[in-house]
């Protein structure tokens, strides 16, 4: 008789001696067991959201959840303490918010060396389509609707919405390009 088997011999018969009622218990999960899918569901509706928002394909939803969870790992979290974000628990540094921009909003980009600037009527700049951060060169992540190619941009300028249906134009001073 190997170890193994004296063992459960032992325990079959410490069992038989008890007589234990063995109960099947099926409990329910509570929220706070169900993160990953509380994450997961919270995400897909603001992927939902900034695509019916943006009046955008559906071929944008990759881009849509990775700038949702850029935005959800920059604000503050329950789950961290008030005024924690995940960002600052990895990096040690507070998030730059100034940097947000609505999914699928109008941006353009001004055209480099553009020879023909001082010609009234000729556009300046190129309209794109902001659709995230581009994390391999740090730049804004634009979508060309002329050309269906995505542009990496370092400066934009763009058209926000707001609320009441105003619209705003951000301009950029000498001293934030420099």
């Amino acid at each position: 008789m190997t170890a193994v088997s004296c063992r459960q011999a032992e325990f079959t018969a410490i069992c038989n001696a008890q007589e234990p009622r063995i109960e099947h218990i099926v409990r329910p999960v509570e929220m706070k067991e169900k993160l990953a899918e509380v994450f997961f569901r919270d995400t897909f509706r603001a992927v939902n959201a900034m695509l019916w928002e943006a009046r955008l394909s559906p071929a944008f939803w990759a881009d849509a959840v990775e700038y949702a969870t850029y935005q959800l790992n920059r604000i503050p979290n329950d789950h961290l303490g008030e005024h924690t974000t995940p960002y600052q628990m990895v990096t040690g540094k507070k998030p730059n918010w100034s940097r947000f921009k609505v999914f699928g909003c109008d941006v353009w980009q001004h055209i480099p060396n553009n020879p023909y600037d001082n010609y009234p009527g000729i556009p300046r700049g190129r309209r794109l389509i902001f659709v995230g951060f581009d994390a391999s060169m740090g730049g804004y992540k634009c979508f060309d609707p002329e050309t269906r190619n995505y542009v990496t941009t370092a400066i934009v300028i763009s058209m926000k919405t707001l609320a009441t249906g105003l619209m705003l134009f951000v301009t950029m001073t000498k001293d934030e390009l420099s």
